[in-house]
């Protein structure tokens, strides 16, 4: 460990995330005033941030001819691995299944509206197939990208400070701070879900798994913001020739 992993943890723990809640400010105004691909662009920088923090983070790891099973990054066809497969193949049927059967259920929809109207930053979720899209590469990119940050480096980082119970609880405690732009209960839920992943984590001895809950999780969040705030009757007009 150098002055280098020091600063580079620093940077994603603390100054990235200062970064995100102000331009989250920004955003949020831009929707209020209706200004064309808001979340679109939203979604972009958020993919080359989280893309450049885990670029930085490699670059430092292998300059230092460290390996990347410190990181728990091996997959095996273990119980772990075939668990994880069967989930990679089964979850985006069940999304799908979901997606169909609430779509043009008014009642339903307005049910989760609801929810979701009280929940912070609910105005980011995706709310347009255009939108739904990008909004699951933006989760691909938060799955593999915070997890190798959080979930790999950080825990290695803190296990090397301290020990593995240690870094299991601030490495989540960094994970929820992380989303301060969704509130108080943004960083409880946050760190809660950071909590139990860093729980999985050591009892699979696998990030890979983490990787695919952290997707699926977010992703399942882009499908209940596409139910409740997406006008299918517009998206399935017509055009004009």
């Amino acid at each position: 460990m150098n002055i280098f992993d020091h600063f580079n943890v620093f940077v994603f723990t603390c100054l990235y995330p200062i970064y995100v809640s102000f331009a989250y400010r920004k955003i949020k105004n831009d929707l209020i005033e209706n200004k064309p691909g808001v979340k679109i662009r939203d979604y972009k920088e958020g993919i080359l941030g989280l893309w450049l923090l885990c670029l930085v983070t490699i670059v430092i790891w292998v300059s230092n001819e460290r390996v990347f099973s410190l990181w728990r990054l091996d997959f095996s066809f273990s119980w772990v691995g075939l668990i994880a497969i069967f989930l990679f193949i089964i979850t985006p049927f069940l999304f799908l299944l979901l997606f169909r059967k609430i779509k043009n259920d008014d009642s339903q929809r307005e049910a989760i509206k609801e929810k979701l109207d009280s929940v912070a930053a609910n105005e980011i979720l995706p709310g347009s197939k255009k939108e739904f899209i990008w909004f699951v590469l933006l989760s691909i990119t938060a799955g593999i990208c915070e997890e190798i940050l959080f979930r790999g480096y950080l825990i290695w980082y803190l296990e090397t400070l301290s020990s593995t119970p240690v870094a299991i609880i601030v490495s989540s405690i960094f994970f929820g701070a992380a989303h301060s732009y969704q509130g108080m209960k943004g960083v409880l839920r946050s760190g809660i879900f950071g909590l139990i992943l860093a729980l999985i984590l050591v009892w699979t001895d696998s990030l890979v798994i983490l990787i695919f809950l952290h997707i699926a999780g977010d992703v399942y969040n882009g499908v209940i913001g596409w139910l409740a705030y997406g006008d299918f009757e517009k998206e399935n007009q017509i055009k004009p020739a």
